[in-house]
């Protein structure tokens, strides 16, 4: 990939990025087609974004999922993996994995 190559794909991200941070959405996947060349400029540009990011799947099914840090309301969070609305009660601790799942432990 060039530096012209590079510079566009940057600009198409930033847009792609830009508009997943005016949604209301939670979690955006980006599309598989994607190199590890590009897949890591995703990273570095979430990372300035303090967006949560990671890869998922495996050979051609690879693609990076950004999230919104999770918004946690009225000893609630939302569970994108789940795609709901996952309660944590007011004596417990929230715990975040890798990938973005939560589980409750009490204390």
């Amino acid at each position: 990939m060039n530096d012209r190559m590079k510079q566009a794909a940057i600009e198409e991200y930033q847009i792609m990025l830009d508009q997943f941070l005016e949604s209301d959405d939670i979690v955006y996947h980006f599309p598989s087609h994607l190199n590890k060349l590009e897949r890591a400029i995703i990273h570095d540009m979430a990372e300035e974004l303090s967006l949560l990011h990671y890869s998922n799947g495996i050979r051609r099914e690879r693609h990076i999922v950004v999230a919104k840090h999770p918004p946690i309301l009225d000893g609630g969070v939302y569970d994108h993996k789940q795609g709901q609305w996952v309660s944590i009660p007011s004596d417990g601790l929230l715990i975040l994995f890798y990938n973005y799942s939560f589980i409750y432990q009490a204390q």
